[in-house]
């Protein structure tokens, strides 16, 4: 665990606490700039944070980046991605958002399953719009999260890790297509 000193703000659209550092409240998105910092007590520089509170950051274990969920996702489905995604809200304590990240996932992988039995796509076609989907879909509901850990000097989490999780999606998915007999349909 690291502990890192920095200067709390409130975020000026919500009122909750911030870093000065931020760009945006990572709550509500508002924008945060030096001229609010430089409002908001004269005394402090926007080029030079003076440290005066001290804080714990609990998340020094790697956080995926859209680009490794987009590889687990190209490797095992969105399955794979969303196994990474449903971390990185446990990781960032969202714990409330991982439950809507699955059954969407889930959802989107269906459709997409059917989607390419439909139309007998490539897979390297079906993989390939399935990890594009999930880098975008990653990017939106996690990247400003994403930075702001990076920012605050946490790690990017262990691309081992993002292949691990598309190899689990992938026998996930393979065990899902057996049991409901869509392999037949494919080939």
């Amino acid at each position: 665990m690291l502990t890192l000193k920095i200067r709390l703000i409130n975020c000026p659209a919500c009122k909750r606490e911030i870093s000065s550092q931020a760009v945006s409240c990572p709550h509500c998105g508002q924008p945060v700039n030096s001229n609010y910092i430089s409002q908001a007590n004269p005394s402090v520089s926007p080029y030079r944070i003076t440290p005066t509170q001290e804080i714990t950051y609990p998340n020094q274990i790697g956080i995926y980046t859209p680009g490794q969920i987009a590889w687990a996702t190209f490797l095992g489905s969105a399955l794979g991605g969303g196994i990474l995604i449903a971390i990185n809200y446990k990781r960032l304590n969202k714990d409330d958002q991982i439950a809507k990240a699955i059954v969407l996932i889930v959802l989107g992988f269906v459709i997409l399953l059917i989607a390419s039995a439909v139309w007998a796509a490539s897979p390297i076609i079906v993989s390939g719009s399935q990890a594009a989907i999930m880098y975008f879909l990653a990017g939106n509901w996690q990247g400003k999260d994403i930075t702001e850990h990076i920012n605050l000097g946490g790690k990017v989490a262990s691309s081992w890790g993002a292949t691990g999780a598309g190899l689990i999606g992938a026998v996930a998915a393979i065990m899902l297509l057996a049991f409901f007999g869509i392999l037949g349909i494919m080939s």
